[in-house]
């Protein structure tokens, strides 16, 4: 689906006709826009960089007087303006944000012609997205409104269109519950702002972009191709003039149909297509969308591609038929185009089987469609059940080789254990052993220590008697000494008596 899903609008090439002009707008490989134009039954290009620098994106619409209103961006956020292009002239500078990157941009003009520009800018540093809505009337062109804004999740692409009646309305991806759904708001004539939001039905599933178109009595009409578990959906609503919502309309279609479904008035008949590979398949309505029949398939080569169509309003009498899109081989500019008045002729449509084998030929289609989409279901299951394989073998190999990473780590780890366990046992031996002879040299030592405590007191008690002894010697020496003491006493009275008297004879 992914090769078949049309990620933008904006890049794809544009056809234009006005009152016998034929102008073809493609973008190179290096983003220049080359302006092709028809004539004397060739195309021509007439410019090779139509705004004189890279854009990344473009749209175009006509007036009523079928002058063409060229308008595109560049990386830098800048967006332009060009018209007309029947000479020589540079682009008009709309808008710049150097802070924001233009990524996706729609067109549309008013009764009044004035001109209704709708474009998404995001941020990536902030991952941030803006809607925004510039007018430009005649010479004037104000500061650009939110239409609405978000974070994450930066396509919310959307497509700004007019009806007959004057009104302008948005249709745009917005990413709610898992998914970008389809939602349209109106606008406000006198202020500009944007009216209520309106999710268009298969809001659960995820919705890509959607086609439009305004019948001639007000009624607009829209499809989409959505997805649920990677089996796709046609879808078809229109809106009345009065605001009411009818018609709603799903059908499985094949897995790689690619993801935008045009819709073509083509007379009193509504047509609404889709494409897988080189198969065109459609559904017709006689009541401008409120029932369908089934038209038989049409094979178209594979190199026509959906090209973006835009036509002057005048020429809607002339050529009988609606659509903003055509298909157109891919050369640039394209050799072969396909118009739907060639593609879906009155008797391709009328000329198919009773209304008994439609309903047979519808289910039969959508049984096969179902089954078809059962198969590419099974080949994604299969192709997905092959990768968990693929990745279940490699966790096992994974887990294989980390197993025996871990066993052989685990045996290291086993003898290195036993390694310690005998240094340990070898160790606590040891102590054991040192232990042991430590405690024996205490016990000898102890037993030595008490026979020098027992010798010790012994000693003592000798020592306490020798004291006794002592300390009695020591009394009698006192004795003997004092006795002395008194002894000498007594001499020394004896001794100064004796000198006394014998001084006092010498005297006499």
């Amino acid at each position: 689906m992914e090769k078949n899903r049309l990620w933008r609008t904006d890049n794809i090439p544009l056809l234009m006709l006005s009152a016998g002009e034929k102008n073809y707008f493609v973008l190179d490989k290096q983003g220049s826009l080359q302006h092709f134009f028809y004539e004397n039954e060739l195309w021509a290009l007439k410019t090779d960089n139509i705004f004189g620098r890279r854009v990344q994106g473009f749209d175009a619409v006509l007036d009523k007087h079928g002058n063409i209103h060229l308008l595109g961006y560049d990386h830098t956020g800048s967006l332009f303006y060009l018209s007309p292009l029947t000479g020589p002239s540079s682009p008009e500078h709309l808008y710049r944000n150097s802070g924001k990157k233009i990524s996706h941009l729609s067109a549309c003009l008013d009764e009044d012609n004035n001109l209704h520009i709708l474009y998404l800018a995001v941020s990536e540093q902030h991952e941030m997205w803006w809607l925004f809505y510039l007018r430009k009337e005649k010479d004037t062109c104000p500061e650009p409104a939110i239409i609405d804004f978000g974070y994450r999740y930066l396509e919310q692409n959307g497509l700004i269109l007019g009806d007959f009646l004057g009104s302008i309305f948005i249709l745009y991806r917005l990413y709610e519950e898992g998914n970008y759904s389809l939602v349209l708001r109106s606008l406000q004539s006198e202020t500009g702002r944007p009216g209520k939001t309106f999710y268009l039905p298969e809001r659960q599933k995820e919705c890509f972009f959607p086609a439009f178109l305004v019948t001639s009595d007000n009624i607009l009409h829209i499809s989409w191709i959505s997805c649920e578990h990677e089996v796709m959906f046609l879808n078809y609503i229109h809106r009345t003039p009065a605001g009411k919502w009818e018609g709603f309309f799903s059908i499985e279609v094949p897995h790689s149909t690619v993801t935008i479904a045009p819709l073509y008035i083509l007379g009193e008949k509504l047509i609404l297509t889709w494409k897988k590979d080189s198969e065109l398949f459609y559904l017709f309505s006689l009541n401008r969308g409120k029932s369908w029949n089934r038209g038989r398939s049409i094979s178209i080569k594979t190199e026509l591609e959906l090209t973006r169509f835009r036509a002057a309003t005048v020429l809607f009498k002339e050529q009988k038929w609606w659509g903003d899109y055509v298909f157109a081989s891919e050369s640039s500019p394209p050799q072969e185009t396909l118009y739907p008045e060639k593609l879906f002729n009155t008797r391709t449509i009328e000329g198919g089987l009773s209304e008994e084998f439609q309903v047979l030929d519808l289910l039969s289609s959508s049984l096969l469609t179902y089954a078809g989409n059962l198969q590419t279901s099974n080949v994604n299951l299969k192709q997905k059940l092959g990768q968990k394989e693929k990745e279940i073998w490699k966790m096992y190999s994974w887990g294989i080789t980390m197993k025996e990473a871990w066993e052989e780590k685990l045996n290291t780890k086993k003898i290195e254990l036993q390694q310690i366990e005998a240094f340990l046992k070898k160790t606590l031996n040891e102590l054991q052993e040192r232990i042991n002879r430590e405690k024996e040299e205490m016990t000898v030592r102890n037993k030595e220590l008490t026979q020098q405590v027992k010798e010790f007191y012994k000693k003592n008690e000798e020592l306490k008697k020798e004291n006794v002894i002592l300390l009695e010697n020591i009394g009698r020496l006192k004795e003997q000494v004092a006795s002395l003491i008194m002894e000498n006493e007594e001499l020394k009275t004896k001794k100064n008596h004796f000198l006394s008297k014998l001084f006092s004879r010498f005297q006499s």
